[in-house]
């Protein structure tokens, strides 16, 4: 993971915001299992990750590390280092799914 004001690392701050991902990519295949069959698997995983890769100074996926600071220091003024909660990083995801 590329440095975020100083962090090489999400480790011990940024384990509900990777259970918050990992709920939503959840979500996004569970929604979208009964339009893909076998032979598109791949395809379907290739229209999911993207949403969430972390890939630099840009902020291009949504749903990546990197975004879902930018928008919790905007609604909830906590940036890397900090915990963040259930509600806190509910709103989050909130606000960055409907982006």
């Amino acid at each position: 993971m590329k440095s975020i004001n100083g962090y090489k690392s999400d480790e011990g701050w940024g384990c509900m915001i990777r259970v918050a991902q990992m709920m939503c990519a959840h979500a996004f295949v569970k929604h979208n299992q009964y339009r893909f069959n076998e032979f598109t698997i791949q395809q379907h995983f290739e229209t999911i990750l993207p949403l969430f890769l972390d890939n630099g100074e840009d902020f291009e996926a949504p749903m990546s590390i990197r975004n879902i600071l930018k928008v919790g220091k905007e609604i909830i003024d906590k940036g890397p280092g900090q915990w963040y909660g259930a509600h806190s990083i509910s709103q989050v995801m909130k606000e960055v799914h409907l982006m």
